[in-house]
């Protein structure tokens, strides 16, 4: 993953991913030229990046089903009287 120096939301993975290998934060558009020519010429740190973020996703895979499943359960607890089945 290649991505911009503003992001502000979402600090903590791409901390974690470029920990991990997985992620090139880029300053500007010519950083980012360098980084993709970098990239394309690069067979073996290609596949290296995408190794590493492919164990990162396959890590943190189960994050998004566990966040709709405690969805889930809280919008059921308070679900008006009858409608709890109404629409799973």
């Amino acid at each position: 993953v290649l991505h911009g120096p503003h992001m502000m939301n979402f600090q903590q993975i791409t901390r974690e991913m470029a920990k991990e290998g997985c992620a090139i934060q880029v300053a500007d558009t010519a950083a980012l030229a360098g980084a993709v020519d970098q990239l394309l010429r690069d067979q073996a740190l290609r596949g290296q990046m995408v190794a590493n973020g492919t164990a990162y996703m396959d890590a943190h895979a189960q994050v998004v089903t566990d966040l709709a499943g405690r969805i889930k359960t809280y919008l059921k607890d308070r679900a008006a009287p009858g409608q709890e089945n109404a629409s799973a």
